[in-house]
């Protein structure tokens, strides 16, 4: 039996002939903390820039926050450091947003940053992605919009604060209660410990 958290990526695989269940990604109590930190960094992004396309979209909505007024922090390794641990969880503390953007058509590390960023009560803005996971509902845990109006997304939750604090419990209650690290590991022991049982006879 094989685990992927990515409801595309298992089906793949159940069709290649691998069975597999899908098991959520879920979140670290080592990844959030309520630091109750004034949030002063409208938008946040964190990790590679990777592609030439990210690299761009990543410069023109810098520019376009800025030409705003809007304050946009980027932990790239370019602009500044990457960020980790507990230098991670004190930016986060202090965005009010953080940005998504896919480097691939496929990219599925929304998962990953939308349970650190939401852990630690920062709304996840994105573009649209494929679905790898039904949990995550936009306008309920995160927001996308296409790439033209993001930026018009990211003002209109910053000008809104009791929207945006609105999805960031919702997205919050998700992450630390429903989709814990401990929850998920359970689910793979559980269906480890059945499928032994079964072969047992």
């Amino acid at each position: 039996m094989f685990a992927n958290f990515s409801k595309m990526y298992a089906n793949y695989y159940r069709h290649a002939g691998l069975p597999t269940m899908i098991v959520p990604w879920g979140t670290s109590r080592l990844w959030h903390e309520n630091l109750e930190l004034n949030r002063d960094i409208d938008v946040l992004w964190m990790g590679k820039r990777r592609t030439k396309r990210r690299s761009l979209l990543l410069e023109k909505i810098h520019d376009e926050l800025g030409a705003r007024g809007l304050t946009m922090y980027l932990a790239d390794g370019v602009e500044k450091p990457f960020i980790f641990g507990e230098a991670r969880t004190e930016l986060l503390n202090r965005a009010k947003i953080t940005l998504n953007l896919r480097w691939h058509r496929h990219d599925n590390v929304f998962s990953s940053r939308f349970h650190i960023a939401a852990g630690n009560k920062s709304l996840v803005v994105s573009e649209p992605f494929q679905p790898h996971y039904h949990a995550y509902q936009k306008g309920i845990h995160f927001v996308d919009a296409p790439l033209e109006e993001l930026v018009n997304s990211i003002v209109h939750y910053i000008s809104h604060p009791e929207e945006r604090n609105r999805i960031v419990e919702n997205a919050y209650q998700l992450v630390t209660t429903q989709l814990t690290l401990q929850n998920s590991v359970a689910s793979i022991m559980k269906a480890a410990e059945e499928q032994w049982i079964s072969q047992r006879g």
